[in-house]
């Protein structure tokens, strides 16, 4: 009887906190849009903890969304993070993870990353976006793919979900995901924040999971980021989004090699770049970027929704069509085309 109660409360909170009708099966949700897609919002006992208060009255049952999401914060405890490991990840704006995931589900990434990478190019299903190598067409990202996959879909809603909640210190849910592929000789992603490609819904902070499909060293382009610099916002820009030239002389660069499996987890204004693959093997990487709830809710339709419309994948475009206007927001640092071949 109580968790029939607590089940209809979380969805008369959730109701207040996003426009969308919502199905509820057991302390799961489903967005009627996309009602394949399941993003735990149950948050364990302490969401438990202050529906109950909502229910039984020690709090008024109509109290602001934003005092209710301000308790929950204050309440929040952390699931899987150490005090040190969410210290070192505040203090440098990033943190590796080299055994956070199971043998099996390092396994179970890599075959993922296999079947994901060999969806073929659909319109309205996932995006798949390409660059010219050597003058041939050849893929370089997918995104929007946990909808059509179960697997890599349960392993981020459940144990990478708690893994950046921790970080924000509150709950998280996904904003977006997408597959990295550099192929061998394939090429660079100069120094840039990802920040300013989130604008859409003007949020404050965005975290990403980084996912090593494959073993990243130094000689396939392994990450490159800056401690400490996400603390000074948005840096100076050049046009096309990269970080200034006169700015990244004055950063001190560090390589991250990590392992196949390994998880790096990093702010969205820290300053990353990576070198080209120089290898004969493949480097693929999940990038798996996730938002405080309190910070707009579940914006995840609502981003590939905007991003279908500005900046569609090749298989979506209109011939002779522009789409520099979108690639503006949503093709910073990449060498992704603006139009269609």
């Amino acid at each position: 009887m109580i968790m029939n109660v607590l089940n209809n409360s979380l969805l008369m909170f959730l109701k207040s906190v996003r426009n969308h009708e919502i199905y509820s099966y057991g302390l799961s949700i489903y967005t009627k849009t996309d009602q394949r897609h399941k993003c735990d919002y149950s948050m364990g006992s302490l969401m438990k903890r202050t529906l109950l208060r909502l229910v039984t009255g020690s709090r008024s049952r109509y109290q602001s969304t934003a005092t209710v999401m301000k308790e929950m914060n204050e309440e929040y405890q952390r699931q899987v993070l150490t005090q040190e490991e969410v210290t070192s990840f505040n203090n440098d704006g990033y943190l590796v993870l080299r055994n956070f995931l199971t043998e099996e589900e390092k396994q179970n990434v890599k075959k993922w990353g296999d079947e994901i990478q060999a969806l073929p190019e659909t319109a309205n299903k996932w995006f798949s976006y390409f660059e010219t190598v050597n003058g041939e067409k050849t893929l370089c990202r997918t995104e929007n793919f946990i909808p059509y996959h179960e697997g890599m879909r349960n392993l981020i809603e459940n144990k990478i979900t708690s893994c950046i909640s921790d970080c924000f210190d509150e709950p998280s849910c996904l904003f977006k995901e997408k597959v990295n592929y550099k192929l061998p000789n394939d090429g660079a992603f100069p120094p840039h924040q990802d920040a300013p490609a989130y604008v859409t819904f003007d949020q404050k902070l965005h975290i990403t999971a980084m996912v090593a499909i494959d073993e990243m060293t130094v000689e396939n382009g392994c990450l490159e980021l800056v401690s400490g610099r996400h603390k000074e916002g948005v840096l100076r820009q050049e046009e096309s989004g990269n970080i200034h030239p006169d700015v990244v002389e004055t950063m001190d660069w560090k390589s991250a090699p990590c392992e196949a499996g390994s998880i790096m987890i990093f702010n969205a204004f820290v300053p990353h770049r990576s070198a080209k693959n120089m290898t004969n093997k493949s480097r693929r990487v999940f990038y798996l970027t996730f938002n405080a709830v309190s910070d707009g809710g579940y914006l995840r339709n609502a981003y590939y929704g905007h991003k279908r419309k500005m900046f569609p994948p090749e298989a979506e475009r209109i011939s002779g069509v522009d789409y520099s206007e979108g690639a503006k927001i949503y093709n910073l640092a990449t060498p992704i085309t603006n139009k269609k071949d």
